[in-house]
């Protein structure tokens, strides 16, 4: 293995893809959610978690963050890409998006896609990423070296939307 500048980002994502620990989805959702607060920091008060929406045919789906204004609606989400469930997992997560898109009615959500990546992409999850970016949104982005990226882009969008407090 070769020395890294910043040893501190990647060792969890270099840990995944390598092992490939098989964890509870709870706790790889609880470790998504941290990842993307860590990353959104002050904006994370913008934004209610695990929040209801409308979906294809009037099913529900519950997205990792959200906000909602009479103008916009913003959802941010996000998927581990170094794991080994990384290519189920960023399919599933691309199907609810489209879904979430399909069931709205007149208010499009926009959305914000955060994954934990692989060192060097050494789990090839590059063309998972490239997936999620065609099918659902532009905005994906590295929560280990796109925080500044990530932050700006939900704050731009959050703006857009009218979007200035948390609503509970």
């Amino acid at each position: 293995m070769e020395p890294t500048p910043h040893p501190e980002i990647g060792i969890d994502t270099l840990f995944d893809a390598v092992v490939q620990p098989r964890r509870k989805l709870s706790v790889e959702n609880k470790r998504i959610d941290g990842a993307i607060s860590k990353a959104l920091g002050p904006l994370t008060n913008r934004l209610q978690g695990r929040f209801d929406v409308r979906a294809y045919r009037g099913a529900r789906e519950r997205v990792l963050r959200a906000a909602k204004s009479d103008s916009g609606m913003v959802v941010v989400e996000g998927v581990n890409l170094a794991g080994v469930t990384a290519r189920k997992d960023a399919d599933a997560l691309v199907s609810r998006l489209l879904r979430i898109r399909e069931g709205s009615e007149g208010l499009t959500p926009t959305f914000v896609l955060g994954y934990l990546a692989s060192p060097g992409g050494l789990n090839g999850e590059a063309h998972m990423k490239e997936w999620m970016k065609d099918q659902v949104s532009r905005d994906v982005y590295d929560l280990n070296t796109e925080q500044e990226q990530f932050r700006a882009r939900t704050h731009s969008l959050l703006d857009e939307a009218g979007i200035t407090l948390r609503f509970l």
